[in-house]
This record gives structure tokens, sequence and C-alpha cells, in this order.
């Protein structure tokens, strides 16, 4: 991606946990539409997007992602969040606490509360969100989406039909073949925007074309269907005679004017028989196609064929996001995917020319959907202006503790020559770190959001000086990626690494994994906190 002014860009690439990119980059009420395929902890085949050939860094990632979905620390944290912010929301997850107990399924809806709390904050009054899940956790995640949106602002619940029903879904003995997905479709408020869509090449729609449209106009050759032009009604000043055809009783529909005006137009059908009744030629290529209702057939999946196929396990047709873009936004409109994976969404919104936003945790995603865009752009020969970023900041709009993380590892500077500073006792917002000593909760509160939880992302380089221009653009795309050796996200709290929040015992279990630098911020995120 070459070089841009702010206003030229309409694409915005985040590498990180979506909840902390949401609250630090996305205004509230300025996304029009947002579509969200979240995964869950049975898609074991998800866990495949962290895996890299080398145990590094990404590697690791796995580890998080199924954490994420497992109660724990801050699976609590965020129950308790919900129970503080209260409302319908509270009131279901509570309820559904109690039923389902700390499970998995339990950890899964809590995590997805959190982050579809803060998404509908993101929705403009006339935005809409659709959300893609399957069966396992559907009727759950309407619970909690009715809690905070209202049941009232629920629209549809759409099923997909993503397989054939053939050998690839044969049922189980004592159940039918699973062969659809639900995605659930809610609005912000009453004025959401919809443009119905319609399907040409539905095979019902062409069986009703070949049936009911049999004649074929003689000066264009266009296929036409004569419908009555006869008024259901009585309307006496609608009965007159028209080149010696007589009305019908009630009269016709239309004025004599407007007839005149059809018959210049050729849409008028004169049978051969006077006693016969004037007809309107409808045009079959004027109708639009089958409506598009609840129940969507006609997109099939991504198979082993297909030429947009890019292995990626979760990826969905671009047919199906391209139906959800053009019935809920204009051109324009700010598309979002905080689970953007391999960017079916991205190019979807890229191609309808919608402004978009995308965010994936995963390394890999982010490099799938660059080379995607790449790949789009020389297809097209036009340019994609775009930002790809984590949530580190260059070194001007940084937070301190990235400051004080890079001085873990030599690379802070000192601010004035720009030599790195390798002494630990950096500044964090003024207070140097010897300040802290014993008052290892108390540096945390220091450092962390006014409610109690991170809401930084900091990444850690290697001691490679050229890697510490860190701008919005080298820090996450793949020319740097490649050269950077270990690279970590850190929420200041609870000991939280590999981007995700773990407990102080889990996370030195995993110290072992990690390159040195890694290891030194989690051995000091381990003194703050604590055994």
């Amino acid at each position: 991606m070459s070089k841009h002014s702010s206003r030229s860009i309409k694409g915005h690439l985040y590498f990180g946990d979506n909840l902390d990119v949401l609250h630090e980059y996305v205004r509230d009420e300025s996304v029009d539409l947002i579509y969200l395929d979240p995964p869950f902890n049975s898609q074991a085949q998800y866990n495949v997007l962290f895996q890299t050939p080398k145990k590094d860094i990404e590697s690791a990632q796995a580890q998080a992602f199924r954490d994420t979905w497992t109660w724990n620390e801050e699976t609590e944290w965020a129950f308790k969040k919900i129970m503080e912010t209260g409302g319908g929301s509270a009131r279901f997850i509570e309820a559904l606490r109690g039923a389902l107990g700390e499970s998995d399924m339990m950890a899964y809806l809590v995590m997805m509360a959190v982050r579809l709390e803060a998404l509908h904050r993101k929705l403009k009054p006339t935005g809409s969100l659709f959300l893609h899940c399957d069966q396992t956790a559907s009727h759950y995640l309407k619970v909690v989406l009715d809690g905070i949106f209202g049941p009232r602002r629920f629209l549809n619940e759409i099923l997909w039909k993503r397989r054939v029903g053939m050998s690839s879904a044969v049922h189980d003995s004592n159940r039918f073949g699973v062969i659809t997905d639900t995605i659930l479709l809610y609005a912000k408020g009453p004025e959401n925007k919809f443009h119905p869509q319609y399907n040409l090449k539905d095979p019902d729609y062409q069986r009703y074309i070949e049936q009911r449209f049999t004649y074929k106009d003689e000066a264009t050759g266009r296929l036409f269907q004569p419908t009555s032009l006869v008024n259901p009604a009585y309307r006496p000043n609608l009965i007159y005679d028209y080149k010696g055809y007589k009305p019908a009783p009630n009269g016709w529909m239309i004025t004599k004017e407007k007839m005149e005006q059809w018959d210049r137009e050729g849409r008028l059908y004169f049978p051969k028989d006077k006693n016969g009744r004037i007809r309107r030629k409808s045009f079959a290529d004027e109708l639009r196609g089958m409506p598009i209702q609840n129940l969507w057939t006609d997109i099939p999946e991504i198979n082993s064929q297909a030429q947009e196929r890019l292995g990626y396990p979760t990826q969905k047709p671009l047919a199906l996001l391209e139906r959800i873009i053009a019935c809920a936004s204009d051109e324009g409109d700010v598309v979002l995917d905080p689970f953007c994976g391999c960017g079916t969404t991205i190019e979807a919104a890229e191609k309808s020319k919608r402004c978009w936003i995308g965010i994936d945790v995963a390394v890999h995603a982010v490099k799938v959907i660059e080379a995607r865009l790449a790949d789009l752009q020389e297809k097209t020969g036009r340019e994609i202006a775009y930002r790809s970023e984590g949530t580190r900041r260059d070194q001007g709009g940084s937070h301190p503790f990235a400051r004080f993380g890079d001085g873990l590892v030599g690379q802070a500077d000192d601010g004035e020559s720009g030599q790195p500073r390798r002494d630990l006792n950096l500044d964090i917002d003024g207070t140097r770190l010897d300040a802290f000593e014993g008052h290892g909760r108390d540096m945390l509160n220091h450092l962390c959001h006014p409610a109690g939880r991170s809401w930084w992302n900091f990444t850690l380089l290697t001691d490679q000086r050229k890697n510490i221009k860190r701008t919005k653009r080298n820090c996450v795309t793949g020319k740097t990626q490649a050269s950077m050796g270990a690279r970590v996200t850190f929420p200041a709290m609870r000991s939280g690494i590999f981007g995700r929040s773990l407990s102080p015992k889990t996370c030195g279990k995993r110290i072992s994994s990690m390159s040195k630098p890694a290891v030194g911020i989690a051995m000091v995120s381990l003194a703050v906190l604590g055994p």
C-alpha cells in the first residue's frame, strides 16, 4: 500500500483483539453495517489459523484462542462488567449462567456479549448487524442480542443452505444432517437501511418465466405476458371505447390519456377479436427476479474446486457477503467485520465501493487479507487505499507502557538523542518505576483504563534497530513480519500475554515457548502481579 492522505483512505485493517480495537480506534455511531462470523470452540479447525511451521509466538496464539472460550479470570471479569452495566443483556446473561454454569458455552456467550455490546455502540441509528452462527449457539446468541438491541429490533433469522445435502451431509442414525447456517439480523433503530434483493437465476423464477411469458413482441422480440386492464371496482369515469374495443362493465384501470401513452410506447396488446379486451404487455425483462426471502438456497459453499478458494477453513462465499452488503448499506457507507478472517467481507466491501474496517487477532489472517487486496488491486487495476496497523501506534502516540516494554529489550529512545535507553527505571506517565516497588497492583491501576481493564495492546520487537521506526504502516505488514522474530501483544492486566489475559500460573507455563524479549515482558508481568 502506497502513501495516501487520510481522506483518501477508505479501509482500515487492524491486528489485535477486536474489543481493544473497537474501544481505541472506532468512534461510536460511525458504522453502517456490521457482519461477524465469530468462531466457536467446537470449530477445532480454526486453530490452524494460528499455527505456523515455526514454533514461535504465532503458534502460541492457538492456545490463547482456546483460553478465550474457556471460563477463566478474564471471563469472570467480563461477566462482572456485564452485570455492572445492567440492562436486558445483564439479566439474560445472569439467567444463562444459572442454566449453563461455568461451561465453555457460557464462557463463549460472556465473551461474545461484551463484544456485541461494544459493536452495538458503534452502529449508527440506521445501522444493522448480521451475526453468522450455527445451530450450536444460535438460540443462545439470539437471547443475548435481544438483551442488547431489544426484541423489537430483531428483523430476521436467515437460513443459508451451505451444503447440497449429498454425501457431505449424510445424517447420523438418530438425527437429520445439518446443511444450513444461521444469520441473525438486528437493526439499531426503526429506520434501518434495507434494499430488497432479487435473483434472476433462481430455477423457480426461470420456470415461471417459461410458463407465463409465452408471447413475443413483433417489433422488439421481447417476451411478455398479457395482463388485465379491467378495473376491479365500478369506475364510471374510466368507461370509454378505445380503437373500437369496448370497456368492461366496471371500466378500465387507467385513464384514456394513460391508454394513449402506453399505446405509443408499444405496451398494449390488442386481440384480433374486437369483442376481446385490450391488455397490458408485462415484459419479462422488466422484472427483477425472484424476491429473496429468509431462506437462501442459491449461494453454494466454497468447495475444493471453487475459483475463490483460499484454503482458509472458515472462508465464506463472496456472493454471500455481497448480498448482505447490498441489502443493508449504500456506496460510501462503513462496513465493519470484527472477526474478518481471510477478508471476504473486506473484498466484498471494496468491490461494492464501501469503506471498511477489518479486525482479526490472527497474524496469519492479516497476511492473507493483505495478499488478497494486492491480488484484487492487480486484477482491477485500481489502487486500493487502506491502512494496515496493530494496536501499537507510532512512537509519538504510543502509550508509556509500550516504551517501558521496549526498554526491557533495550529499544526505548531516551527522547532526546534518539539513542536506546537500557535502564529499566523508565518513566511511566511521569512516575519512575522504582516508585512502584512493592505496589504491583497499584502500578497496574495506574496503567489501565479507568474502568479497570487495560485496552492497550503493545508490540515487542526483536533487537533490530531498523524495526523501531514504528509507523502505523510497518507494524503489522507482511514485510516487517518476516523480520520481527518475536512479536507478542500484551494487555497490562492479569499477566496478559499472547493477546489474552491469563493467570500467572498459566503465564509461567508459556514462557518456555517464548523468545528472550517476550520472556522479559512476561517475567515483569509476573513480578508486578505476584505469584
